[in-house]
């Protein structure tokens, strides 16, 4: 699956609980200055903002962005997906 958000509004909109960003590090949301080296410490997704039905699994996230048509930076992120009702 495939798709493009803005990050400065999904921040604006707490989509996974970004703003929690803020908490640990010198990111306070955007926009971002060209030169500056943003640090971000301690941050946790909120899962309580998932949308719900994700299956229990494991997933990559690649992260991608963009400067015009030019991708500058790729992240990967590995996840696990738990449904607590078999964590017991």
């Amino acid at each position: 699956m495939r798709f493009e958000v803005n990050f400065c509004k999904a921040f604006d909109f707490d989509v996974l609980g970004l703003r929690n960003m803020k908490r640990c590090g010198n990111f306070n949301g955007c926009p971002f200055h060209k030169g500056k080296t943003y640090n971000i410490c301690n941050w946790i997704v909120d899962e309580k903002k998932f949308p719900p039905g994700i299956p229990t699994g494991k997933y990559k996230l690649q992260l991608s962005y963009m400067y015009f048509s030019e991708e500058v930076v790729v992240l990967d992120a590995y996840c696990d997906i738990v449904n607590s009702w078999y964590i017991f």
